[in-house]
């Protein structure tokens, strides 16, 4: 009961409070960085976000915090930090930050808030970059795997020599979020992660294109589909040993069928990524002698 600082108790309310003490709670049994994305009770559906962190022990630099949630499609509005001081345990610091999504979002808070835990959480330490690839767990209501995949084929067509910049697929994607969904679908349903029709699924993002006025934005959406249906193998759905995923994502590629990629066309491409390392293993036959 004496735990919270004054400027807390003048600030939430006791129903946040109630929820707070559970994370806080968690964030002592743990140690891990717990959060919250919400709207206040009671806030209209036009109404800033909220996301609250709560670390154990330390204090948040707003200078770790502030480009991944930018990143993320949101604009920092305010902040504010109270230290809660339970008897007999360590000290911990909630941050509040008050956030306006750039774009709408694709579902109702409560229902993209676990993705958007789970994406932070995977950026914060250290399984997925922070970029402008995050804005589509907002915008499109994806989850953190499936942004490293659309994330992997952007590096990809860096790598292939395409001319659009990272900046420019990711803003793509962010702004046709409906689209960056169908993308997604399309791998998991190539992949044999998800139950679909192929072919319908092309052709519904043919159709959704009909609807986009850039006609880079179109190239870039079109690479994707060539790429994802050129894709012949993933180990998106292997697991570890011990059932944990697996660091690095592998694409291998039918290079023959893959849309302006420079000659010498190789037979087979195997590009390998994940936040550490990037690369690619070039084969010109079906027997691999080592590759390139």
């Amino acid at each position: 009961a004496e735990a919270f600082p004054v400027a807390y108790t003048a600030d939430v309310s006791p129903a946040e409070a109630v929820a707070d003490i559970a994370r806080i709670e968690a964030a002592l049994a743990g140690g891990r960085l717990q959060m919250s994305l919400h709207r206040a009770p009671g806030e209209a559906a036009a109404a800033p976000l909220r996301f609250r962190l709560y670390s154990r022990g330390i204090r948040i630099g707003l200078s770790d915090v502030l480009p991944m949630l930018e990143a993320m499609g949101l604009k920092v509005i305010e902040e504010a930090q109270y230290t809660v001081r339970p008897k007999g345990a360590e000290a911990v610091w909630i941050h509040d930050f008050g956030l306006l999504p750039r774009r709408p979002p694709a579902g109702a808070v409560e229902e993209l808030a676990p993705r958007f835990h789970e994406a932070f959480a995977q950026v914060w330490y250290g399984a997925a970059e922070s970029d402008g690839f995050n804005a589509l767990v907002l915008s499109a209501g994806l989850g953190w795997r499936e942004i490293s995949v659309l994330r992997a084929y952007a590096k990809y067509l860096r790598q292939a020599g395409a001319p659009f910049s990272q900046g420019l697929i990711e803003e793509t994607l962010a702004k046709n979020g409906a689209i960056a969904r169908l993308l997604a679908d399309l791998f998991l349903v190539r992949a044999g992660a998800a139950k679909g029709d192929e072919k319908a699924l092309a052709a519904e993002i043919g159709t959704a294109l009909e609807a986009v006025p850039n006609p880079d934005e179109d190239r870039i959406v079109r690479r994707y589909v060539n790429l994802i249906r050129s894709t012949l193998r993933t180990n998106y759905r292997q697991r570890l040993p011990d059932g944990g995923l697996k660091p690095a994502l592998a694409l291998k590629f039918d290079s023959r069928k893959l849309d302006e990629l420079p000659a010498p066309r190789p037979m087979f491409e195997i590009w390998v990524y994940s936040p550490r390392v990037e690369g690619i293993h070039l084969r010109f036959g079906h027997v691999a002698r080592g590759g390139i």
